[in-house]
């Protein structure tokens, strides 16, 4: 079961991947075999409603110890967190990993499904997402062009941008800065530019 959900991430070309997260599970369930298995020998009655040692220590310790292993998958690269998902991930292959060594299989089996079925989704939703973002396209061209056309193009679609703002530069050329357009719209836009022989600068930037 921690392979299945190691395939996935190792797939997705992260570094915890099948080994990571196997050796996390089987680790778990042995940890839950001992929670519950290898304490007989010192188990004592001290009160019909007590017991000397406390079966469920190392099971509990388990929940807060991958943390800290889990938390090393977590690298900040500039002003984007990476490594979080694998983070979650590897938590919950724990948590498989536990529940199998005690026995509790159905809970197993389920959350292994559905926990792939979420890391599945990672890339349609940031397709989704990419597909919904906003852009800001800048271009310079020529003196004396009209960019009424370009604009009429940029609003075809009914979607308008948050601001477009047009300055004339010392040399004459036309300075156009169309904030917050749907992608859509803003490939239209690009496609609009490719037309104009005297485009000198076009960049674009995804928010």
């Amino acid at each position: 079961l921690g392979s299945v959900i190691g395939i996935q991430r190792e797939v997705d070309g992260h570094d915890a991947g099948v080994r990571t997260h196997a050796l996390l599970t089987l680790g778990s369930a042995l940890f839950g075999v001992l929670s519950v298995g290898a304490f007989g020998r010192y188990v004592a009655v001290r009160a019909e409603s007590n017991v000397q040692v406390d079966v469920t220590r190392i099971a509990s310790y388990l929940v807060a110890g991958v943390g800290f292993l889990a938390g090393g998958s977590i690298v900040k690269h500039k002003s984007h967190v990476r490594g979080l998902t694998t983070a979650a991930s590897m938590w919950v292959a724990a948590a498989v990993g536990l529940a199998a060594g005690l026995g509790f299989f159905i809970g197993a089996v389920v959350v292994t499904v559905a926990s792939l079925a979420v890391l599945l989704l990672e890339r349609p939703l940031a397709r989704l997402n990419r597909r919904h973002g906003r852009v800001t396209v800048h271009a310079v061209v020529g003196a004396g062009h009209s960019i009424d056309e370009l604009i009429e193009c940029a609003e075809r679609g009914g979607h308008r941008a948050r601001g477009v703002t047009r300055s004339v530069r010392e040399d004459g050329a036309l300075d156009i800065t169309f904030e917050g357009l749907p992608n859509s719209d803003y490939r239209r836009v690009l496609a609009e530019l490719e037309r104009w022989t005297d485009v000198r600068e076009v960049s674009f930037e995804h928010e």
